[in-house]
């Protein structure tokens, strides 16, 4: 069973980071994604800090509306 709580997130490049960010952390990020699905490529950038998370995304859980979708981490900088 797979639902989804709001709409899937829309493609881009989102940030995660402790200020001025879309997300404050890694987890948060992937939670948005599991719960609302994605609707476009999404890239994560990740702003420089220590993030002590353990994350596991298991693609078989994420709604993706309009086939496979790309989700990448990178560096902020």
């Amino acid at each position: 069973i797979r639902a989804t709580f709001g709409s899937p997130l829309a493609g881009g490049v989102k940030t995660i980071g402790r200020i001025a960010s879309d997300y404050s952390s890694i987890t948060q990020a992937v939670n948005a994604i599991l719960y609302n699905g994605l609707s476009g490529d999404i890239t994560f950038k990740i702003k420089a800090g220590t993030y002590d998370e353990n994350i596991d995304i298991d693609a078989l859980y994420v709604y993706f509306p309009s086939g496979t979708k790309n989700i990448t981490f990178e560096s902020f900088s």
